[in-house]
């Protein structure tokens, strides 16, 4: 019995030595048991746990639950402490690249293939037998044309539009100094010529803005001439488009003192003219294969100004200013009838001929491999 007890009294020693060492080094962090006492503490970038289990090991549920609120609660706040001009700054960046045309659009599209601003312009007024002007009709802007080469001394005027065009295109002429074109022979056979200029091609005014009068005196000049009958080349008095001073009369060195007729189509200056005039805003007005519709005889002279895009598209066409004024006019009556609304559409083509030109990026690449860019103007 003594021993049983001396057994128990020696145990009781022994526990009351250990317990406290124990609990010293379970409540040190610091200690050889520190480093356990979060399992899933990282060393580097494994876990404790991942180490043991491998990386598929996740937290039980709850604490991964408090994780995740912990990591949405910091988002959350650092969401609230950002400024809001800071979000909302790439919008506005954005918005200021967008072009200004695209802006405003009407929501009923023009779709002719001219602009209507184009159309609604004073150089599209339509002159003939059945439209004609009043004795008193004058260009608004008469602009007088001493400074080009004429073939004779008479002081001739034009719309100043018109002729500050025409001046620019004489002078492009005078800048060709070599120049192919085909000659038609009496039989009907062809040929390509080159003529060379030594001083540049040369372009003559034979006529511009003429009044009613003058137009009436012309015009019964020409019945005498021919028995009273009207031939077709000399416009009666109103019904003449150079009373308009949107058109001119233009020859080359060997017609212009001879009188005009068909032969200057033969000319290489008829044909550079046929070739580059819309590109200065003209028109060949009495083409050859539309005199039934515009009632006068083929001229290759007479070029009328309508402004570079119409006649750009007049000329891609085959148009005469008849045909287009009807085109046009239908297209504009169906352009309302569809809900269009011509003070938007102008003011949203105002927009875009000031706006800077649109690009779009393009499927094909150039040879370094960065994709084209078109630019739309």
């Amino acid at each position: 019995m003594k021993k049983l007890l001396c057994v128990l009294m020696m145990a009781t020693l022994l526990i009351g030595c250990v317990s406290p060492a124990l609990s010293e080094n379970l409540d040190d962090p610091d200690g050889e048991w520190g480093e356990y006492m979060d399992p899933n503490e990282a060393e580097g970038s494994v876990s404790v746990m991942d180490e043991h289990y491998g990386e598929g090991y996740a937290a039980p549920a709850e604490e991964a639950g408090q994780e995740d609120a912990a990591e949405e609660a910091g988002q959350d706040e650092s969401a609230e402490t950002e400024p809001a001009e800071e979000e909302a700054a790439p919008v506005a960046e954005e918005s200021a690249l967008q072009p200004a045309a695209s802006a405003g659009a009407p929501e009923v599209k023009w779709t002719y293939g001219v602009s209507l601003t184009s159309l609604k312009s004073p150089w599209l007024l339509l002159v003939n037998k059945d439209n004609k002007l009043g004795e008193d009709y004058e260009p608004q802007v008469p602009m007088k044309m001493n400074k080009l080469k004429r073939t004779s001394s008479t002081t001739w005027y034009l719309e100043e539009e018109a002729g500050k065009a025409l001046a620019l295109m004489f002078e492009a002429a005078s800048t060709v100094t070599s120049y192919d074109y085909v000659y038609t022979h009496s039989d009907g056979t062809q040929e390509i010529k080159t003529v060379e200029y030594e001083k540049g091609m040369t372009l003559y005014l034979e006529s511009a803005y003429r009044s009613y009068g003058t137009q009436a005196t012309s015009y019964y000049n020409r019945l005498e001439r021919n028995n009273g009958v009207d031939d077709g080349y000399v416009a009666m008095p109103g019904a003449s488009e150079h009373q308009t001073g949107l058109c001119a009369d233009i020859l080359d060195y060997t017609y212009r003192d001879k009188a005009m007729n068909e032969g200057f189509a033969n000319t290489p200056e008829a044909q550079w003219m046929l070739e580059n005039a819309a590109s200065f805003g003209f028109v060949l007005r009495y083409p050859k294969d539309k005199e039934d519709i515009t009632g006068i005889k083929y001229e290759p002279w007479h070029y009328r100004y309508v402004g570079k895009e119409v006649a750009q598209y007049m000329t891609l066409n085959n148009l005469c200013l008849e045909e287009f004024t009807v085109e046009y006019q239908q297209a504009m009556e169906d352009f309302a009838q569809r809900g269009g609304n011509e003070e938007e559409q102008l003011a949203y083509e105002l927009i875009r001929l000031n706006a800077p030109p649109e690009s779009n990026i393009l499927e094909e690449c150039d040879e370094t491999g960065d994709p084209d860019v078109s630019l739309i103007f």
